[in-house]
């Protein structure tokens, strides 16, 4: 069985000393009986350079991660719902990324791998996946990244889009502002005072032609102010919904410039977005023509490592038979040694035991010698008896 704690600190291991401690831990859980267990962590793939880097900061920078997560559920929570919130979310997970960037270039750069823009632009789409994630799922956590993750819906894409919904929703209306009635210019003729005044001097009999005649002029003097005031407020009017109406309608250019332009970057992000699914696609294909390649390298070293064990293990049977046989040798070598000894001194008593043998021969003739002529004497004596 094998704890969570210890995956993690596979995880955390130098990217090179990966896939010897996976294999060590493999190797311990089989011979320990547990065969499914060692199965599944044979099957850990190694992580990419970038994915090993976004681990080590789920490991090492747990706050700031969090900050980032927490900015993504808050982008979820007010998408298309609360627009102002929405901003400040995105403004806080583009903060939250851009310090998890610095630290990235700081892991990188103390592991031995010198950051550029590829790596960073690879390390930023991995945390804005990683924080539009939905808690409690099965999709790829921060910590156990074996790759690059590609965002669901390219959020850059949904924030353009929500952009757009605002500035759309911030547009005048077309309807022109209202307009504000001129009076036709007053005709020669008296208006309504001027006919109610005659009026009156007609029924005042006894009024005189003089006091008529000035208030006939004052009237008349009273209705060309009246219509010089009324002209000029027409015209400053009409100046005032002129000048509206071209600032409004400038405004509504302005608009249509900056929605022309933003639906321009939609369409490049939406080609970016076509692009870097293909590159993806095609960095998975290469990652799993890497993958197997290192499979298969991996088997091989393990063919090789036991055809060496093998080896090992007859070269010292081997080195025993030589070390027992130089043994042997050894004592043969005394034995003999001892049998020349032996020989030597068998041959010194066999030369003692000649020599006795000779000096017997001679006593023996000697005493051959003696016994003949004791009987010669013998002979002699027999015959002088015999002859007496």
């Amino acid at each position: 069985m094998v704890t969570e704690l210890e995956i993690d600190n596979l995880y955390r291991l130098p990217l090179a000393e990966f896939v010897v401690a996976r294999n060590e831990l493999s190797k311990t859980l089989r011979k320990a009986g547990d065969r499914e267990t060692a199965t599944q962590v044979k099957a850990l793939v190694k992580p990419s350079l970038t994915a090993w880097v976004v681990n080590q900061l789920a490991f090492e920078a747990a706050d700031e991660m969090a900050a980032l997560m927490a900015a993504g559920a808050r982008l979820r929570e007010t998408h298309l719902t609360a627009p102002a919130e929405h901003q400040e979310a995105t403004r806080a997970r583009r903060a939250a990324i851009s310090v998890l960037l610095d630290l990235a270039d700081k892991v990188m750069t103390a592991s031995g791998n010198p950051p550029h823009r590829g790596h960073r632009q690879r390390i930023s789409l991995t945390l804005e996946t990683l924080s539009s994630q939905v808690a409690d799922t099965e999709e790829p956590k921060a910590g156990r990244l074996s790759r690059d993750l590609e965002p669901k819906g390219f959020d850059a894409v949904a924030d353009l889009a929500s952009a757009l919904g605002q500035l759309q929703a911030s547009r005048p209306t077309t309807t022109p502002p209202p307009l504000r009635l001129v009076p036709p210019p007053v005709d020669a003729e008296l208006d309504g005072d001027a006919e109610d005044a005659v009026a009156e001097d007609a029924v005042v009999e006894d009024a005189a032609v003089e006091d008529a005649g000035v208030e006939d002029a004052v009237a008349e003097n009273a209705d060309k102010l009246d219509e010089d005031d009324v002209r000029r407020a027409g015209e400053q009017d009409a100046a005032e919904d002129r000048a509206a109406k071209q600032r409004a309608a400038e405004e509504l250019q302005q608009l249509d410039e900056a929605l022309d332009e933003a639906q321009q970057k939609l369409a490049e992000l939406e080609a970016q977005k076509i692009a870097l699914r293909s590159l993806t696609r095609r960095a998975t294909d290469e990652l799993v023509v890497v993958e197997q390649s290192t499979e298969e390298f991996e088997t091989a070293a393990g063919v090789a490592e036991r055809h060496v064990d093998e080896t090992r293990r007859r070269a010292e049977e081997a080195q025993q038979l030589a070390d027992e046989a130089q043994r042997q040798w050894e004592l043969a070598q005394q034995r003999r040694q001892e049998a020349r000894a032996a020989l030597d001194r068998g041959q010194q008593e066999a030369n003692a035991s000649a020599l006795v043998l000779r000096r017997a021969e001679q006593d023996a003739e000697i005493a051959r010698q003696s016994v003949n002529q004791l009987q010669d004497r013998r002979r002699k004596l027999t015959d002088a008896v015999d002859g007496s």
